[in-house]
């Protein structure tokens, strides 16, 4: 069964606050540490895709370049990201995301069962929509103060053993 992660960025990678202001003290838009975090996810969750779910899917090149400037090792499991198109501007992030699922991921074969053969884990700082698309399992919405912490991560691991 695939193994999808949705990524926001902002809230997540880089966060803004009195104690981080990232652009003012090392090269590249994201926190060092929690690109070294999600680097540790990545790692450890075996065959893992990821799609950008963020706003900055708008311009692949340079979040990868972003990306890459602080630490992240792993931008061949970046597998594509959500439309950018007129449909999507005017959907919510639940349904941008549900669209690239309909579009990307193949329902159970050999079954009348409307379903997706794929885990899904969506990392994000916002709700949105979401929980009104997702299950709430699927969902892990963090404080963007603080970005990708330690206990989601192991979550995300856990969700994703094999």
């Amino acid at each position: 069964m695939r193994k999808i992660l949705f990524l926001d960025i902002d809230g997540v990678l880089n966060i803004s606050g009195k104690t981080y202001i990232t652009a003012m003290h090392q090269e590249g838009l994201m926190e060092r540490h929690l690109v070294q975090r999600f680097n540790y996810l990545v790692s450890h969750v075996k065959d893992i895709e990821i799609v950008i779910s963020s706003s900055w899917r708008t311009n692949m090149d340079d979040l990868k370049d972003e990306l890459e400037k602080s630490g992240f090792l792993y931008w061949d499991k970046v597998i594509g990201r959500t439309a950018v198109d007129f449909i999507s501007s005017a959907q919510k992030r639940g349904l941008q995301i549900q669209r690239w699922i309909d579009e990307n991921v193949v329902s159970i074969p050999g079954t009348f069962v409307s379903g997706v053969d794929a885990h899904i884990a969506i990392l994000d700082d916002e709700l949105f929509d979401l929980h009104k698309v997702f299950e709430q399992k699927d969902l892990f919405i963090l404080d963007p103060s603080s970005g990708l912490d330690e206990k989601t991560v192991l979550e995300i691991c856990y969700k994703f053993r094999e």
